[in-house]
């Protein structure tokens, strides 16, 4: 009887044990697939041993066991641990979770949930995303100095760097190299000219990523405004003061007109024909110019011509001759300018003055002389 009774109770435990377990099961939802998240994880995040289809059940009853590259982490390890902080890992590390549930019968130890108990990742560095802004490929007409600029993106959070590629070549050398901005300054181009640039960005792990090449042409060579004097012309002479200068400029702009190397007069005006007049030149030489500018540039035309200056007549003084006598002097006289036909007029003059006898013995001839 003593015996029976030592059977029946333990038939009593073990059906109320297996009434817990079958319990506990039914509570749980059955097996589940133990999976790490993120699948990618990287230093900065921290993972999450979950169990996928496990139902509601607290998943503090659950034991969590780490690994770190295949050691045993206990520092992580225990009842209710289901994460473990990426932080204390390097790139490349293998962290690995598998999970048990505890066993409801002797000897009470923890137990696989399921044939999927264990998952593991690897810590890794993902490769940072290069996006190209401008100028945009294939545009024309750029400036001669412009800025080149990108975006860059790195998933980790790492921090970045940028080499720089630009030139004519349609491999095109490195001019910048590790740079922190995601822009850079070019300047000095040529008119014309076709460009060519990329991007290569790199995380602090080494991790790079190049961009594609793009093309750009700078803009054509501006042509510059043009003036032309139409009159008067090279040389010319004049005796009046006031001298009128006719031109011509082929764009509008700022015109400044010249006495020589002194500014007499500036006015803007379109392309078309115009003029100046100077008024109380100086007797002697001048150059008349004009200057046309704006922002293509500049043209200057120029002529050069005399105001005359008078000639001088050299003193001839009184002279006195006897009747029936030839009173015979010379003429001379200067010109500032040096005119030929001056001296031509002062040989012909040096003919004509004779003296005769004139209603009475003597008499005295007074003679001017205009030149």
């Amino acid at each position: 009887m003593k015996n029976n009774a030592i059977i029946w109770t333990a038939f009593i435990v073990l059906m109320a044990m297996l009434t817990s377990f079958s319990a506990f099961a039914a509570q749980s939802g059955g097996d589940g697939v133990v999976h790490i998240t993120p699948d990618y994880p990287t230093e900065d995040q921290t993972l999450t041993c979950s169990i996928d289809g496990i139902g509601s059940y607290d998943p503090d009853g659950y034991l969590y066991n780490w690994y770190l590259n295949d050691e045993f982490d206990d520092r992580y390890s225990d009842y209710g641990m289901e994460t473990y902080p990426a932080s204390q890992t390097s790139i490349g590390d293998v962290i690995r979770c598998e999970v048990f549930m505890p066993d409801v019968l002797p000897p009470y130890l923890p137990v696989p949930i399921s044939d999927d108990y264990v998952d593991s990742v690897t810590i890794q560095n993902r490769a940072p995303s290069l996006t190209l802004k401008s100028p945009a490929d294939g545009s024309t007409n750029q400036d001669l100095s412009l800025v080149l600029s990108w975006d860059g993106n790195d998933p980790d959070g790492d921090t970045l760097s940028y080499d720089v590629y630009f030139g004519t070549s349609s491999s095109p050398p490195k001019v910048a190299s590790g740079i922190a901005a995601e822009s850079y300054q070019v300047s000095g181009l040529s008119y014309s000219t076709t460009y060519h640039w990329k991007i290569i960005v790199k995380d602090t792990h080494g991790a790079s990523t190049t961009s594609d090449r793009w093309d750009f042409i700078t803009k054509d060579k501006p042509v510059p405004p043009s003036v032309t004097i139409n009159s008067p012309s090279e040389g010319s002479v004049f005796n009046a003061q006031d001298v009128k200068m006719e031109y011509l400029i082929s764009q509008g702009g700022t015109i400044y007109i010249y006495d020589g190397s002194s500014n007499v007069y500036t006015t803007g005006n379109n392309a078309g024909s115009y003029d100046y007049t100077y008024t109380g030149l100086s007797r002697g030489p001048h150059t008349l110019k004009v200057k046309v500018e704006n922002s293509n540039g500049q043209d200057t035309d120029s002529v050069n011509i005399r105001i005359n200056k008078y000639p001088v007549l050299d003193p001839i003084g009184s002279r006195s001759v006897q009747e029936e006598s030839t009173l015979s002097f010379g003429v001379s006289g200067s010109d500032p300018d040096g005119d030929a036909a001056f001296l031509r007029m002062v040989f012909l003059l040096a003919l004509l003055f004779r003296v005769s006898r004139f209603c009475g013995r003597r008499r005295m001839v007074r003679m001017v002389c205009i030149m």
